[in-house]
């Protein structure tokens, strides 16, 4: 094992010499790696209460800077249980953002990610949030895909013309998109 957070659980002391702050470096590199169940145990035995106050109030950012960064079309399936595991875990956290999902659907428009946008527009039995599985979410959603400013480098809708048929009666006059603005570095490594 070569990632930074097994290094972490293998010499603790390593982290202390340097003045890293540990856990929140641990936490990084494991979810970067994909290790889910060292993200787990980071959050669930080895930080502290202030420590994971800092990453709750702190998680929106971190999720949308992963998904922003972290996708190659290769690895986009693997990747995609990290946020997903983070979107479970501070579940309460999420539901108290504001536009969080079209967020997502923005940067999943962005970077042509087809998976997570099945997972926004209900094509899968996977909801980021739990309170998300209703049609007007759906439609919005939907809205905010097509009037991306991003729209013209995913090739989804071309791929699965079917998908987009089931939205032909969507109004969309009014209907102002919210993209997802990049930020240029990640909060868990500064």
């Amino acid at each position: 094992m070569t990632s930074w957070g097994s290094m972490f659980l293998l010499d603790q002391h390593f982290f202390v010499e340097k003045k890293y702050d540990k856990c929140k470096y641990a936490l990084y590199h494991s979810i970067k790696d994909g290790n889910i169940p060292l993200v787990k145990y980071i959050l669930t035995t080895i930080m502290d209460v202030d420590q994971k106050k800092v990453i709750e109030n702190n998680i929106e950012q971190i999720v949308l800077s992963y998904l922003h960064s972290g996708y190659n079309n290769k690895k986009s399936t693997i990747l995609l249980k990290n946020p997903l595991f983070l979107f479970e875990h501070f579940q309460a956290q999420f539901q108290l953002s504001q536009n969080l999902l079209e967020k997502i659907s923005s940067i999943a428009v962005k970077t042509n990610n087809h998976r997570l946008l099945d997972i926004l527009l209900h094509f899968t039995k996977i909801r980021i949030l739990k309170n998300q599985d209703n049609q007007a979410t759906r439609n919005r959603l939907y809205l905010n895909i097509i009037k991306s400013k991003y729209f013209e480098k995913t090739n989804y809708f071309k791929m699965y013309p079917e998908k987009q048929s089931l939205f032909n009666d969507v109004d969309d006059h009014s209907f102002v998109p919210i993209d997802y603005l990049e930020t240029s570095t990640i909060f868990l490594i500064k």
